[in-house]
This record gives structure tokens, sequence and C-alpha cells, in this order.
């Protein structure tokens, strides 16, 4: 008995079933974030709050809120993580694209032109 085939067709069940897994955690994730989202009470006094509420999880707290709009200013974890699904999409996300803290605008044409060039 030959042991390649053996070991392909081992590593073919456990990534059918890693992705049975990970499809199942993440559905079900949806619906923990839908429910946790309906606990949220509704805020009619403030303006820019549509609900607020408190979370717990492992001893600690969380105070929750959800804008009716987009914030005035996003924080750069967010701002670096959509901009580079923008850039990735140029290269049809095939290429890593290349951008670094603070995003600027300079840096993120300078990023399209470097992942153009290597298309």
């Amino acid at each position: 008995m030959e042991l390649l085939p053996y070991t392909l067709k081992w590593i073919e069940v456990l990534l059918r079933w890693s992705h049975v897994l990970f499809a199942i955690l993440w559905i079900g994730n949806s619906f923990l974030f839908n429910y946790l989202d309906n606990k949220l009470d509704k805020n009619i006094t403030s303006k820019g709050v549509d609900a607020d509420g408190i979370l717990q999880h492992s001893g600690y707290f969380y105070k929750v809120s959800r804008l009716q709009g987009a914030p005035e200013k996003f924080p750069r974890t967010l701002i670096i993580k959509i901009n580079f699904s923008r850039i990735a999409s140029v290269g049809n996300y095939k290429i890593i694209p290349e951008l670094n803290s603070p995003a600027t605008p300079e840096k993120i044409l300078m990023s399209i032109k470097n992942l153009k060039s290597k298309l």
C-alpha cells in the first residue's frame, strides 16, 4: 500500500470536514450577533445613537452603542482593513498589497500602482 494516496485522501477528508465546521461556526456567529443586536435597548433620546447596551463576557463589561449613521472619525485599524480590501480587489485578490499605517491617499495610490506593476 502506497502512503501518498492514503495521506492525500485523509487530507481531503480533513479539509472537507473543517469546511463544514467553519461554515457552522460562521452561521452560529451570525445568529449570535443578531441576537445581541436585538437585545440592545432602543435609544430615542440621543440624536446620534440608535441603540445602546452593556454586554458581559469573560468577567469584563462592554458598553456597546449602535450608531444611526457612519461615525465622523474611523479608527485607523478599520481604515486599513477597508482600504486593504479595496486595493486587493485591483489585483483580483491574487497578490497581497502592501499598505502601512497611516493609510493616506498617497500611500493608497502608491500601493495600487505597485500592485498594477506586478500584474
